[in-house]
């Protein structure tokens, strides 16, 4: 049986995340003119593995989501993006995430 990762009692951390991600690719370049590529995303050449929510129409939340950082984490390590999964680990213990504690 796979261990399940919780976050202060729930189930699954990275709930959410699905809606608050910048998902089309006009999202993600408004978030990278924004916030800057090399802090919102985890590979900034293509803009992929974005850690940081997406822009409202009024302000940019240009920090680290932890859910962001999960995410960007496990599908990392399902890629086999050794690299980018490090990354999202360093920066999720340097965030004080509770999912990357050490043990």
């Amino acid at each position: 049986m796979a261990k399940v990762i919780t976050l202060d009692g729930v189930r699954y951390p990275s709930k959410g995340w699905k809606k608050a991600k910048p998902q089309r690719k006009g999202d993600r370049r408004k978030v990278a003119d924004s916030c800057g590529e090399k802090r919102c995303f985890l590979r900034p050449s293509t803009l992929s593995y974005p850690i940081c929510k997406k822009c409202s129409s009024s302000s940019c939340s240009c920090e680290p989501d932890c859910r962001g950082l999960l995410a960007a984490y496990s599908r990392a390590k399902a890629n086999k993006a050794y690299r980018i999964s490090a990354k999202a680990l360093r920066l999720a213990r340097r965030n004080k995430c509770s999912w990357a504690r050490k043990k």
